[in-house]
């Protein structure tokens, strides 16, 4: 569950992805659990911007590896939390990565999607040693 945290954080919480920031604005009567949908919606696409700007430019290795990096995150969200969210961050992936996406925000869209895997995969490393460690 902690996992599922740092994802809609990163989002939500933790100050708007910049490209993303109109999308995302917490309203006063969404519920928790809307919160966290919309934040792992939002990732999802993130990951389908930043698999598609790799393209653009020819970079193969690049989007197989945030490909990649998004079924790892979208088996964890299964694993911590049920299908539910799974679905919604694999099928937002999947339409970032087919829907127009203006190419002049590509950067920052790499640059968003490679700091949050940085931190998701860190805590994921966190929990591990901490559970091995017991």
């Amino acid at each position: 569950m902690f996992r599922l945290a740092i994802l809609v954080s990163a989002l939500i919480l933790g100050g708007n992805i910049g490209l993303l920031s109109a999308q995302a604005q917490e309203t006063e009567s969404e519920t928790e659990q809307e919160r966290i949908e919309k934040g792992v919606r939002e990732m999802g696409l993130l990951a389908g911007y930043a698999y598609q700007c790799h393209l653009r430019t020819g970079d193969e290795d690049a989007a197989e590896t945030v490909g990649d990096e998004s079924l790892a995150v979208a088996e964890i969200v299964l694993e911590d939390v049920g299908s539910t969210l799974a679905f919604l961050f694999a099928g937002n992936a999947g339409f970032g990565a087919g829907t127009t996406f203006e190419s002049e925000n590509c950067e920052q869209a790499i640059v968003e999607w490679n700091k949050f895997v940085d931190e998701f995969f860190a805590d994921e490393e966190d929990e591990s040693e901490e559970a091995s460690s017991s």
